[in-house]
C-alpha cells in the first residue's frame, strides 16, 4: 500500500515538472524551492531559465531513486503545495519595456517599499534577488519578477503588492520638464551627475547602469525615487559648502543643475585661450616677473590682467 501511494506521488511530481517546464517564470520559481529545500548548494544559482532546467532536470534524474525514502517524497509534495498556495499567476504586460523609466521605477519602488517599511513577513527565500544590481531598464522588469516571485507569502498578498504597484504608478504624477536640461546621449554630463549623486551619498544603490542611457535612466530613477512618498521628497540631506543641510527635491535638483552648469563654465573658462604676439624684449621681461613670483608666463599674464582690469 505504502509503495503504491509513493508511486502515485511519483506520478503527480513527475507530471508537476512537465508543466512548470514549459513556462521560464514557473520554472525559476520552482527550482528556487528545490535549491532551498534540498541545499543544492553545488548546483547554479536559478535567475534564467537555463539555470532553473539545470536543478529541475537533475532533480527528475534522480526522482525514482526518492521512492526509497518518504521523507524527499513528502518534500517534493510540499514543493507542489507551496506553489499552489503562493504562486500569483499573471502576467507583467502592465510594465511596459517601451517605456524603461516605468521598468526602472517598479524596480526602485519595490526596493523602497521593501526597505522603508521592513516587510519581515516578506522575507525572501532567495535573498540575493534583492541584492541584484540591475544594468538596463529589461533587466529591472526581470529583477523585479523574481522579487515577486521569490517572496514567502500566498498569492492573495503577492497581488496586493502589485495591484497597489499599479495604482501607484497609474495616479502618481512623474514630472516631465524636471530633467530636460540632462541630454540622455550625453556620456559626459550623465557620468557627471550619477557621479554628483554617488559623492552626495545620493545614489541609489539599486542599480549598476554600465551604458549612457543606462546611466540616465537610472539618474531619472534616482529623482524619481524622492517622490515615492512625501516624506522622501521633503527630507533629502546633502552637502552644501561644509554644511549638511535637508532640501526638499526641487531644491536639490536645482543645486545638481547649478553645479553642472558651473562645471561647463569652468571649462568653457579654462578652454577659452588667445594668442597675442610679444616683442622678444617685452616677452622676456615678462619671463623674468614670472619666474621671480614662482609661476609660468601664462598664469602671470591672466593674474596682472584679472587684478588689474577685470572691473573694467
Amino acid at each position: 500500500m505504502a509503495f503504491s501511494c509513493a508511486k502515485s506521488n511519483l506520478s503527480v511530481i513527475n507530471d508537476f515538472f512537465d508543466t512548470v517546464i514549459n513556462d521560464e517564470r514557473k520554472a525559476i520559481w520552482v527550482s528556487v524551492r528545490l535549491k532551498t529545500t534540498f541545499q543544492d548548494f553545488y548546483l547554479p544559482t536559478p535567475q534564467c531559465y537555463e539555470s532553473a532546467m539545470i536543478t529541475i532536470n537533475y532533480h527528475k534524474k534522480y526522482l525514482i531513486d526518492s521512492i526509497k525514502y518518504p521523507r524527499v517524497m513528502n518534500n517534493y509534495i510540499s514543493i507542489i503545495d507551496d506553489f499552489n498556495y503562493r504562486f500569483f499567476v499573471t502576467d507583467f504586460d502592465w510594465i511596459d519595456e517601451r517605456t524603461p523609466r516605468m521598468c526602472f521605477w517598479v524596480w526602485t519602488h519595490f526596493q523602497v517599499m521593501f526597505e522603508k517599511y521592513e516587510w519581515k513577513e516578506l522575507r525572501t527565500t532567495y535573498t540575493k534577488i534583492m541584492e541584484y544590481r540591475p544594468s538596463n531598464h529589461s533587466d529591472c522588469k526581470r529583477s523585479f519578477i523574481l522579487a515577486i516571485d521569490s517572496l514567502y507569502i500566498q498569492h492573495l498578498s503577492t497581488k496586493t503588492i502589485i495591484e497597489n504597484m499599479k495604482d501607484t504608478w497609474s495616479f502618481k504624477i512623474l514630472p516631465n520638464n524636471d530633467y530636460k536640461w540632462i541630454n540622455k546621449d550625453n556620456h559626459s554630463q550623465c557620468s557627471y551627475i550619477w557621479n554628483y549623486l554617488e559623492n552626495q551619498g545620493l545614489q541609489q544603490p539599486y542599480y549598476r547602469p554600465l551604458t549612457t542611457i543606462d546611466i540616465y535612466n537610472s539618474i531619472v530613477a534616482t529623482f524619481d525615487s524622492w517622490i515615492i512618498f512625501d516624506d522622501l521628497a521633503m527630507n533629502i540631506e546633502v552637502n552644501v559648502g561644509n554644511t549638511k543641510k535637508k532640501l526638499n527635491r526641487e531644491q536639490v535638483l536645482s543645486l545638481i543643475y547649478k553645479a553642472w552648469k558651473q562645471k561647463i563654465y569652468r571649462e568653457k573658462q579654462t578652454n577659452d585661450k588667445k594668442t597675442i604676439k610679444l616683442k622678444s624684449k617685452i616677452f622676456n621681461s615678462i619671463k623674468k616677473e614670472a619666474e621671480t613670483k614662482n609661476t609660468t608666463v601664462e598664469s602671470y599674464i591672466n593674474n596682472l590682467f584679472e587684478n588689474n582690469f577685470s572691473g573694467g
